[in-house]
């Protein structure tokens, strides 16, 4: 493993990290739609995916914080939530205009839609969190930093 700093920060290669990134968002893609389409069956269109949306991502940013970014412990938790959250709304916004704009679409079609902007929204906050995470911890010398990844 190659940390930048001992929290964890920027943690291995680009290309690494955008595996892990992509088999986690995988999955968590693929619970945003099997929600999606069981939420559809008892609420309309937009309350599906904007209920499947939540549980995804909440689940989502935990594991892409711990293994997709390594980061670990409270340092920083709230800031990298908020910019962590912000980026998601990417994937909200982007499925739920497609959802709309195709509003006539079967569950099936509707399942590739939330998809489509989840693959949208995603690369964005890919790029967008990898430099967010990548980032020094505050208040270290680059002493501290050196020593703790000996």
């Amino acid at each position: 493993m190659t940390s930048t700093s001992p929290t964890g920060r920027g943690r291995g290669s680009f290309l690494g990290q955008g595996a892990r990134f992509v088999v986690i968002g995988g999955l968590g893609t693929a619970l945003y739609v099997g929600l999606f389409w069981v939420f559809a069956l008892v609420m309309g269109t937009q309350s599906a995916n904007i209920s499947s949306w939540v549980l995804a991502t909440v689940l989502g940013n935990l594991l892409h914080r711990r293994y997709t970014y390594g980061v670990r412990g409270g340092h920083l938790r709230r800031t990298d939530n908020v910019v962590t959250f912000a980026t998601a709304l990417v994937e909200l916004a982007a499925s739920a205009a497609l959802l709309e704009a195709f509003s006539g679409a079967g569950a099936l079609s509707q399942g590739g839609l939330v998809v489509l902007g989840t693959v949208v929204g995603g690369a964005l906050r890919f790029v967008l969190n990898r430099v967010w995470f990548a980032r020094s911890a505050p208040n270290m010398n680059v002493a501290a930093a050196v020593d703790a990844s000996s």
